[in-house]
């Protein structure tokens, strides 16, 4: 009992002390409050959960006044996406061609048919048959001798005058063919693939007549040549000199075309 009662009178004295030695807590501040602080988290700072806690949500970030909530930029400010150049139209791309559109192939040109004599075939002997012979001269004038007149055709390149009426079986009565040169030269003619019996007639650049002879049809033996140095020859249906009374020394009136191209 005596122990008992030592304990209790020390722990009595004890109590005493504490209520009369120290300065009293200030009613109303934490105990906290006089521990040394933290220091404060800074604005914009995420604080994470620590590993391995999965059930602690995390704390949102703190966000200040000088930092707006950023806003997505209207679709009308967005600088625009470049895109691929569109691809063309049914309408854009060119028709194909088709045969109805192709251009049209180039034809010959057209023979002009004014001083074209399409004469009929000769047939039999040396000639070609079931050929039509066409005479193409280089122009056509009028003829007049004795006051008589003659349809002329003229050839004046190498090509015409060297073909001449070959191939020509008839000739009209007042028809005829004028063979012209460049120049005053001694003239020779034979009668090869030619048909129709003719008289010829040479004449110089005066249309003076030097001399007349008839050839034969396809006479390849004889030469029919001027007696003096000639610029034209003229051949008709033989005969026909004979029969119009036209003679040596008669002069020949003839006007040549226009831009007749003599070789």
């Amino acid at each position: 009992m005596r122990a008992l009662a030592i304990i209790l009178l020390v722990t009595l004295a004890a109590c005493g002390m504490r209520e009369t030695v120290g300065t009293p807590a200030t009613v109303g501040t934490p105990y906290a409050a006089s521990l040394p602080s933290a220091s404060p988290t800074p604005a914009n700072v995420v604080m994470l959960p620590a590993v391995g806690s999965g059930d602690v949500s995390p704390t949102p970030p703190t966000i200040g006044a000088a930092d707006p909530v950023p806003t997505q930029q209207p679709a009308s400010q967005l600088s625009p996406v470049p895109t691929s150049p569109p691809a063309p139209s049914a309408t854009s791309v060119p028709p194909t061609p088709t045969s109805q559109q192709a251009a049209p192939l180039p034809t010959s040109s057209p023979v002009l048919t004014p001083n074209i004599i399409v004469l009929p075939a000769i047939g039999g002997g040396p000639l070609p048959t079931a050929v039509a012979a066409t005479v193409v001269p280089d122009g056509t004038i009028t003829v007049t001798v004795r006051e008589r007149q003659l349809q002329a055709l003229v050839v004046s390149t190498y090509s015409t005058r060297a073909t001449g009426l070959m191939y020509v079986t008839t000739l009209p009565e007042d028809s005829a063919m004028l063979f012209v040169y460049a120049s005053d030269q001694q003239l020779s003619f034979w009668m090869r693939n030619t048909a129709i019996p003719l008289s010829i007639a040479f004449i110089d650049s005066n249309g003076l007549i030097l001399n007349m002879r008839d050839m034969q049809p396809f006479d390849e033996q004889t030469y029919h040549a001027s007696t003096g140095l000639a610029r034209y020859a003229l051949e008709v249906n033989q005969g026909w000199f004979a029969r119009n009374g036209v003679q040596v020394g008669d002069v020949i009136q003839l006007v040549l075309p226009t831009g007749l191209v003599i070789e």
